[in-house]
């Protein structure tokens, strides 16, 4: 509640509106969405905010995506204080199957994945952006569209989301990654690198939840991606070529 308040208000600001500044009803909507990191917008994202409105929502999706019990618990321990046991217990339970670790090295784990995720994102969509952004803006467009797509929040800074951009195989990917290794979440792909580790020459077994979250994830992407060319085959996808189809479909 308090993070949603905080967005209010900052989004309320004139310095984060292009024009006049947003009515509170609108700041509180899309404060409400970047922190719960469900997508919807009542104002377009690219046009209505600055860059500092822009900075305002990433800092929302990404506090929101990645937990508040997870940055708080971080901030804590930079602090040097010792977090309560339930929060230690929490990060324990939510981020790995082992107790024996404690929570300041589970959490410099995921933040280190978090930044490595999202800097190889920023990474894969700059070249896919650079052709026809020039260097700077696609590397503003970058950032905001990995945290964005790693913390399957759903903005975006066009007003047409990613429809431009449909036969850019790298930027359709790259963003696919993105959105597979957010929802897959980091215990999962703390496993997989666990698992096939090159120093170990026996890789360690994978365990129920992450066969499961795995085996469902490929499942769904799969069916989704045959059902949406079957019925979209002669309709929205029409105008693409074949291998277009199929990559429209799979993202």
């Amino acid at each position: 509640m308090a993070l949603i308040l905080l967005g209010t208000f900052l989004l309320m600001l004139p310095a984060a509106s292009v024009a006049r500044p947003l009515p509170w009803i609108d700041a509180l909507f899309t404060s409400t969405s970047a922190v719960c990191v469900t997508g919807l917008i009542v104002v377009d994202t690219g046009a209505n905010f600055t860059v500092f409105g822009h900075i305002v929502i990433l800092m929302l999706i990404q506090l929101g995506g990645i937990g508040i019990m997870t940055y708080s618990t971080l901030f804590l321990l930079i602090a040097g204080k010792r977090p309560g046991l339930a929060s230690q217990t929490i990060i324990q339970d939510t981020f790995t199957h082992s107790q024996d670790r404690t929570s300041a090295a589970v959490l410099k784990d995921v933040v280190l994945f978090t930044l490595g995720i999202e800097s190889l994102g920023v990474l894969l969509l700059f070249f896919g952006f650079l052709p026809e952004k020039g260097m700077l803006s696609a590397l503003y467009f970058s950032i905001f569209h990995a945290v964005s797509a790693f913390c399957n929040a759903g903005f975006s800074l066009f007003s047409d989301s990613f429809i431009q951009f449909r036969g850019n195989w790298i930027l359709m990917l790259g963003i696919c990654f993105l959105i597979i290794s957010g929802g897959l979440g980091f215990l999962v792909v703390s496993e997989i690198k666990q698992h096939f580790n090159l120093k170990h020459h026996v890789g360690s077994r994978l365990s129920l939840h992450s066969k499961l979250v795995l085996s469902t994830t490929a499942l769904l992407l799969i069916t989704g991606t045959l059902l949406i060319l079957f019925m979209e085959w002669k309709n929205t996808l029409a105008d693409l070529s074949v291998p277009g189809r199929v990559l429209s479909a799979f993202f």
